[in-house]
């Protein structure tokens, strides 16, 4: 539960009985929308919260709005006498993520690249690469990533 909640030891002078109700809320965001949290100042007069969406299964991601309406939901009553402040971070998907057999015979075609020469660059063999450029194997998210980078440096 601790990589859920970060920096609750800044929660100094709390009771025992609160602070696990707060790590409870923050466990609950976590199971309902694989939301993090890091408490990252805390005044008499304010606490800061960062929250951040991690990958969901299921693909529903917040705005950031629905990130701080969420936060504040969560975290406010446990501090009634602060002004609860969130920095709310969005889930991006890495645009390797998007990477499949298709877009990486179109880069091939574009830059005019066969099958040896990704082969001779990335020190893969043949055999490793071509069950994944026909989709007869699946793209691991590593292989994704390499296969993007690798098309990317051939822009310059």
């Amino acid at each position: 539960m601790e990589n859920v909640l970060k920096g609750i030891h800044l929660l100094k002078g709390m009771d025992q009985k609160t602070l696990k109700e707060i790590e409870k809320d923050a466990f609950t965001m976590w199971q309902e929308f694989r939301i993090t949290f890091k408490v990252f100042k805390v005044t008499d007069k304010e606490v800061t919260i960062g929250c951040t969406q991690m990958k969901t299964q299921d693909f529903n991601y917040k705005t950031q709005k629905e990130l701080i309406t969420i936060t504040h939901h969560a975290f406010d009553r446990h501090f009634p006498r602060r002004k609860v402040q969130v920095h709310a971070t969005i889930y991006q998907d890495s645009p390797a993520q998007k990477i499949d057999p298709a877009w990486i015979k179109k880069k091939m075609e574009d830059y005019g690249i066969p099958l040896k020469t990704i082969a001779a660059d990335t020190g893969l063999d043949n055999t490793q690469l071509s069950p994944l450029i026909t989709g007869s194997k699946p793209l691991s998210d590593a292989m994704k990533a390499m296969f993007y980078f690798y098309f990317k440096s051939k822009e310059n």
